[in-house]
């Protein structure tokens, strides 16, 4: 099985602006399944490594607040 590279920042821009669109910062708290359900969507990639990298990348940007519950 050969990984598909990601272009995590033209994957993070389709993503933002995407959930600027869709006004989602209005949601608050929103599980990772959902998100991850968001990314496959947007981005066409089905890579649940792929997919769970981009997450991170936007974590890591402080896109989205990473808090326990």
């Amino acid at each position: 099985m050969e990984l598909i590279k990601v272009n995590l920042e033209r994957e993070t821009t389709k993503i933002i602006n995407y959930l600027d669109k869709k006004k989602a910062w209005e949601l608050g708290f929103i599980r990772y399944n959902l998100f991850k359900k968001m990314i496959m969507h947007i981005t066409k990639i089905r890579s649940l490594y792929s997919v769970r990298k981009i997450f991170l990348h936007l974590v890591n940007k402080e896109i989205f607040l990473k808090k326990k519950i």
